[in-house]
This record gives structure tokens, C-alpha cells and sequence, in this order.
């Protein structure tokens, strides 16, 4: 006899005991009770049946556990990407690979950061100065990069990227593929940018132009040469600047618009050099005061 034959026992007594015979003369009593028992009462699980079901739920809420801390720890490690930063000081130029591949160079004075978190789930940096980048293709990860004054967004292309913050204008010049160049000043400005294309955009207005050039040209830096193609002696002294780590001004406004065309080896030549080339031409003369070269 097993533990159930007691119980059972006594609910059928119980059951029989609270039949009304004469409100049910075809009623049995032991039918009624087997059809209970059958219906409602159930034998418990075998022991290593129980444990079996208690090991399984334990499972899978340990799982659900896991699942959760790993998505929620996931998340909160992508919030805590600290940014990486590679600067170029002033006088001298760097090159770089990005963790995806992509070759960049820095020019003088500029700064590029992005989240040790780049390549997980995006590919954005940000560019202080100015930057040549051949960008790895990834269609599913597209490259942004922007600016204080302008973004962009790439696949898989080469261009050139300057927006120095005391420039009058961001400029980007695309050698290979395409871009599509968004103003962030306005929010409104939008072009796309075929090869030995080059938009400049005016950090005033927020207004941007596109025209054809070489832009082999403007890359040239990367070499080590120092290109003028009809630049504005404003745009010259900042050149100068960054690639000479020196302080460059200017007497005169009228003097500022002058443009200037030439070409120069900047480890090879001096500033001075420089500076006696540009005096050749009868347009300006420089002095030095302080230590500050003024152009007048």
C-alpha cells in the first residue's frame, strides 16, 4: 500500500457519505468518485521528477539572468568608451590607421578623435585642423566625420578634409568615390561630391560651393610640399603658421586678399625662404618683431 491508498480512501468515504440517494436514485457514488479522482486529483511527480523541474526552471532563469546582464553590460560598456585622441603639433604631420583599416594623415595643428568603441557599431570621428583619409569600405558601417562647421559621410573614397578653427571657410576636396558633405552650421547645406570635386563652405553664412579642381593638389602637403594655387595671403600666413609653428600677422586688410601662386619644400625650406620668395614678387614685405613675423 503506497500513501495515496489512505487518502484515497477517505475522500471516497467523505463522498459517498454527502450523495443524496433520493435526489439521485440512478446516482453511484463509486463511479462519481472514480470520475473525481480521475479528473481533478493527479499523482505527484516521481522525486528525480521534481528535481528534474526544479533544475530546468532554475536553468532558465539563470539564463534569462545572463542574457540580461550580458545585453545590459554590453550597453553599458559602449557608454563608457572612453575617446581616443591623435594630434599632429604644430610643425610636423602625422600618419595613422584607423582600427578599421583606414589610412589617415594629420597636417600641422590638427586633432582627430573617435570612441575606442569605433567600428562596433559605427565609424564616426571628429577633425580639428586638417586631414587626408582613405577610408576602408564598409556599407554597413558608413565613415562619418565631421567638424564644428561641416559633416560628411563616406563608404569607401579618398579626400581631403581642412576646417582649422580660425579659418574663414571648411573646405573638402574628394580624390576617389563620393561624399555627401552637410553643412552643421544651418543644418541645410547638402552636396554631393564627385571625384576632383571640392566644396568650400563659408563659416559666416553656413553656404557652401562646389567646383572642379585637381585635387591631387590639395594633398600635396602630405609630401611635404607646401602648394599656393592663387591662395589669399590670409590663407598663406595660416599655412605658414601651422607647417613653421611660428606667429604670422598682417598690416592691412587690401593685403589680406592679395593671392599668391607657388610652391615650396617645407623641410627643405625655411620660413625666411619662404617669406623672400613672396617678397620677390613686390607685393609685400615681412619684418620680424618678437618673434612675430608681420607682414605689411
Amino acid at each position: 500500500m503506497n500513501k495515496y491508498d489512505n487518502i484515497d480512501t477517505i475522500l471516497s468515504e467523505v463522498f459517498s457519505r454527502t450523495a443524496d440517494g433520493r435526489k439521485a436514485p440512478h446516482f453511484s457514488s463509486r463511479k462519481a468518485w472514480m470520475r473525481f479522482r480521475r479528473e481533478h486529483l493527479r499523482p505527484a511527480e516521481p522525486r528525480w521528477e521534481r528535481k528534474l523541474l526544479r533544475y530546468a526552471f532554475a536553468a532558465v532563469i539563470l539564463s534569462g539572468v545572463f542574457f540580461s546582464a550580458r545585453y545590459s553590460g554590453k550597453q553599458s560598456i559602449r557608454k563608457e568608451f572612453a575617446d581616443i585622441v591623435i594630434e599632429a603639433p604644430y610643425g610636423s604631420t602625422t600618419r595613422m590607421t584607423l582600427p578599421d583599416g583606414s589610412l589617415v594623415y594629420l597636417n600641422s595643428g590638427s586633432r582627430l578623435s573617435y570612441s575606442q568603441g569605433f567600428g562596433v557599431n559605427d565609424r564616426k570621428v571628429e577633425l580639428v585642423g586638417e586631414g587626408y583619409f582613405e577610408i576602408a569600405r564598409d556599407e554597413s558601417r558608413p565613415f562619418i566625420m565631421g567638424s564644428d562647421a561641416i559633416e560628411l559621410q563616406v563608404l569607401g573614397t579618398k579626400f581631403n578634409f581642412s576646417d582649422y578653427p580660425d579659418d574663414k571657410i571648411a573646405e573638402v576636396a574628394l580624390l576617389e568615390g563620393s561624399v555627401a558633405v552637410t553643412s552643421r552650421i544651418n543644418g541645410c547645406g547638402h552636396i554631393k561630391l564627385k571625384p576632383n570635386q571640392r566644396v568650400t563652405l563659408d563659416k559666416n553664412t553656413g553656404r557652401m560651393k562646389a567646383e572642379s579642381m585637381d585635387a591631387s593638389s590639395s594633398i600635396l602637403w602630405t609630401e611635404g610640399v607646401l602648394f599656393f594655387d592663387e591662395a589669399p595671403l590670409e590663407r598663406i600666413a595660416k599655412t605658414l603658421e601651422h607647417s613653421y609653428n611660428v606667429k604670422v600677422t598682417i598690416e592691412g586688410d587690401a593685403l589680406r586678399r592679395i593671392r599668391f601662386y607657388g610652391e615650396f619644400a617645407r623641410k627643405e625650406q625655411t620660413v625666411t625662404e619662404v617669406l623672400e620668395v613672396l617678397t620677390r614678387t613686390g607685393s609685400v614685405n615681412y619684418r620680424i618683431e618678437d618673434e612675430v613675423i608681420i607682414l605689411y
